[in-house]
């Protein structure tokens, strides 16, 4: 903690605005009549808050870089069908090809979808790393085949993956199944020029999606679950 704090501190100083924001702090308390010492430590602690909060915008900022998966992965494969089906989402709304009656529908399902995306990283990222986890176990399995202990860790973590990927495939096909659901509802009223609302067709697309958030909710909880368990 000492030596992340110092190289904060360090940072800081190489930053031009927290040296300003330092010197100003300090020129204040001298201008308000404060001994050489109490400057100092003014100004110590305005370069403490420049290193903590240059700190915490950095791991902010690394926090939000885009999680790498593991290519070649069933996951992977489903995540990349999910922003495949936003996209589509996407160009059906933004492309004027859905009637007035589903331009809510439309933004919902492709807001569903942007969150699913999310949500679908973060899980096929879990899984990647329960993959990893096997592969240790199976290091280790091959050291102590007898070991019971060693065989059931991998039984159970092996079972969570199943879980995760049986739930995030039913997810995906839920979403797909949405955007084809806008389909058919889209064509029907341009070539019968019927009115949308009203249709029954309607309110189920809104309830699957409606279940869907749910079933992204609970992955998510899921995948946080399993990430804690590694």
């Amino acid at each position: 903690m000492a030596g992340s704090f110092l190289s904060r501190a360090a940072g800081a100083l190489r930053d031009p605005w927290s040296v300003l924001v330092t010197a100003i702090g300090a020129g204040s308390a001298w201008a308000a009549g404060l001994p050489l010492g109490g400057v100092a430590l003014v100004g110590v602690g305005m370069l403490g808050a420049a290193a903590v909060a240059g700190g915490i915008v950095r791991d902010t900022a690394t926090s939000r870089e885009p999680l790498e998966l593991v290519a070649g992965t069933a996951q992977k494969a489903l995540v990349d069908a999910l922003r495949g089906y936003l996209a589509e989402l996407e160009e059906l709304q933004t492309g004027g090809m859905l009637p007035a009656g589903l331009t809510s529908t439309g933004a919902a399902a492709v807001n569903a979808a942007q969150n699913a995306t999310a949500t679908a990283v973060r899980v096929a990222g879990a899984v990647d790393g329960i993959d990893r986890a096997l592969s240790r176990a199976g290091t280790v399995a091959s050291r102590m085949p007898g070991s019971g202990e060693v065989r059931g860790s991998i039984e159970r973590m092996g079972s969570r993956r199943q879980a995760l990927l049986g739930k995030l495939t039913s997810a995906v096909n839920g979403i797909g199944e949405v955007y084809t659901g806008l389909l058919e509802l889209s064509t029907t009223a341009e070539m019968a020029g019927v009115a949308i609302d009203g249709l029954d067709e309607v309110a189920q697309v809104n309830e699957s999606l409606d279940a869907l958030r749910g079933a992204f909710e609970e992955l998510e909880r899921d995948a946080s679950a399993s990430r804690a368990l590694l």
